[in-house]
């Protein structure tokens, strides 16, 4: 099975990406709901707040590679 993304204009589905097959092939074509906040875009003020909420969750640890030595910490 296949699974590709379309859209609906004017009553027909197109996809958003070529299709291999045959001309004349039969498809299924299952509609699923997509929540309208899937395609929201993020602003600049979006960004700011996120950055505005990393700063203040940050902390300030002793060690340089906390990647490496994440195991080893203790606050």
């Amino acid at each position: 099975m296949v699974s590709i993304q379309g859209i609906i204009k004017n009553g027909v589905v197109e996809p958003l990406e070529p299709i291999e097959g045959q001309e004349g092939q039969k498809v299924t074509i299952a509609l699923t709901e997509k929540k309208q906040e899937d395609d929201r875009v993020m602003t600049n003020s979006d960004w700011e707040q996120l950055n505005q909420l990393l700063e203040e969750c940050q902390m300030d640890i002793p060690i340089d590679d906390l990647a490496h030595q994440h195991d080893h910490l203790n606050i």
